[in-house]
């Protein structure tokens, strides 16, 4: 996780981030390998040095979706009901990180990724049709008793 982290900032080669957090460089090139093929981080240059390629690597995205390892079914019919609602909240919300999820030449990618956290959060809590769902679903999960 923090080398993910420390490559949604800047690009670095295997050995820059072996370096970085003290771990053998077999360790973290093995960890880049899995990473890359998952599409967590992509070779963005590659230099010659002496005889050898250093590729330098940097996070695909700030935002990551892990797909489910398990598929949940809920028993309960008006659970059921909230968990479509709530998918229809969540696939508003992925719709808009698809359409900016590339960041803008010279802004830090933190920052970016807080402020679309931010618009997005607010885009959904503002909207009506938000509102109407989100008080449905509070509705269909009352019978739990949850405490604010």
């Amino acid at each position: 996780m923090e080398i993910v982290k420390t490559l949604i900032r800047s690009e670095m080669s295997a050995l820059a981030l072996a370096r970085k957090f003290n771990l053998p460089l077999t360790n973290v090139w093995r960890r880049l390998l899995r990473l890359q093929r998952e599409g967590i981080v992509e070779v963005v240059r590659k230099e010659k040095t002496r005889n050898l390629e250093v590729k330098y690597y940097k996070a695909t995205a700030v935002f990551f979706m892990v797909p489910s390892l398990i598929s949940l079914e809920p028993r309960d019919e008006r659970v059921k009901r909230a968990f479509e609602l709530y998918g229809e909240i969540t696939k508003r919300a992925m719709d808009i990180i698809s359409k900016n999820n590339d960041i803008p030449q010279g802004v830090d990618p933190v920052d970016y990724s807080i402020a679309l956290d931010l618009f997005i959060n607010l885009v959904l809590i503002t909207s009506t049709d938000f509102q109407e769902k989100g008080k449905e679903i509070l509705s269909l999960i009352s019978h739990y008793a949850f405490k604010r």
